[in-house]
């Protein structure tokens, strides 16, 4: 299984993709780019989401860790859980 990196991700959104299909994937770049971690791949960034919350990177648990999170302190954090 091949891991796919974020400048692939980035040149697909350099291909003829419509805006509607662009959208969704800027919207996940920029989840990925709110962590500090220097994340490279998809697989880093999803490793990095299961980490922080403590589990698989479920909507049910990603809910529980977002409301665990304080907004004042750690912002970042809940933009990109929820974006």
């Amino acid at each position: 299984m091949s891991v796919l990196l974020i400048s692939e991700v980035e040149k697909i959104l350099d291909s003829y993709l419509s805006q509607i299909k662009r959208e969704p994937i800027i919207v996940f770049l920029n989840a990925m780019n709110d962590w500090p971690d220097d994340l490279l791949s998809l697989e880093d960034y999803e490793l990095a989401v299961s980490s922080f919350i403590d589990g698989i990177a479920s909507k049910n648990n990603i809910s529980i860790a977002l409301a665990g999170i304080d907004v004042s302190k750690n912002a970042w954090e809940c933009e990109s859980l929820t974006l």
